[in-house]
């Protein structure tokens, strides 16, 4: 006898039973693949977190290791600035006072003919320019500027740089105004003009422009203020946030690579 004429001899109830027992072993074996699918899958994410956990105790032992070394190194910074500013005020003193008055309040037509000029500012002038006793606390003043520029960072130091130039070139063009016997506009000076101007963004050139008489006092504030944006920076951590998580990114992504 074979299973069909089997099956077909059984009773509703005896065929009821059979397929209530096919049933529960139907669903005994699904049950046993999905528990054995659902503990692998489980095994897995496991693993996952548990590798999850200790990439996230690395970065974190990364990143407190970085902000000790980062504090350290702002409380460094903030004593470099409060020395660089010393030295900066210094620096703009080395601008002879003649010259930068002069700018301030006499024509093109005067600044021609200034050494010929009646009054005391053309004999102060002489007085002032050139010196050499200012010339080398100039340049001592940024050498002492150049040995803080590791706490000082590259945006603050390149705004000095500017300074420094601005400062330098005004001295050149003061002494050269001398052995011309003429005193030269500072704008008028082609380094000035096509090279330091163009450093400037359009406000900036645009509030230098606006008075002839203010221009060079103008330029001067304008360099001072970027310097003093640089150093609120600095001091009030906005830098130091900004550096810390940009370097704490390229310590986790080389970490990263590394593992990998």
């Amino acid at each position: 006898m074979n299973i069909q004429e089997a099956v077909n001899n059984l009773n509703n109830t005896d065929l009821i039973k059979l397929i209530g027992i096919l049933v529960t072993i139907i669903i005994a074996f699904f049950g046993f693949i999905g528990r054995a699918i659902f503990t692998k899958w489980k095994h897995s994410l496991d693993l996952e977190i548990k590798l999850l956990d200790s990439k996230n105790s690395q970065n974190e032992r990364l990143l407190s290791s970085f902000s000790s070394t980062s504090n350290i190194s702002q409380t460094k910074r903030i004593e470099a600035i409060e020395e660089f500013w010393a030295h900066v005020l210094d620096i703009k003193k080395c601008i002879p006072s003649a010259g930068h008055l002069a700018y301030s309040i006499l024509s093109q037509n005067e600044l021609d003919d200034f050494f010929n000029l009646q009054g005391d500012l053309p004999k102060l002038f002489l007085q002032q320019v050139p010196n050499k006793e200012s010339e080398e606390i100039f340049w001592e003043l940024c050498g002492k500027c150049e040995r803080l520029r590791p706490f000082l960072g590259e945006a603050l130091w390149l705004n000095f740089q500017m300074l420094q130039g601005f400062v330098g070139r005004t001295r050149f063009i003061f002494k050269e105004s001398v052995n011309k016997k003429s005193l030269t506009f500072w704008q008028d000076d082609d380094f000035f003009a096509r090279i330091f101007l163009a450093l400037f963004t359009e406000d900036e050139n645009k509030l230098i422009n606006s008075n002839r008489y203010s221009s060079y006092q103008y330029a001067l504030e304008v360099l001072e203020q970027r310097l003093l944006t640089e150093v609120n920076d600095i001091l009030s951590g906005k830098r130091l946030t900004y550096d810390s998580v940009t370097m704490a990114k390229k310590l986790i992504h080389l970490k990263s690579d590394y593992k990998a």
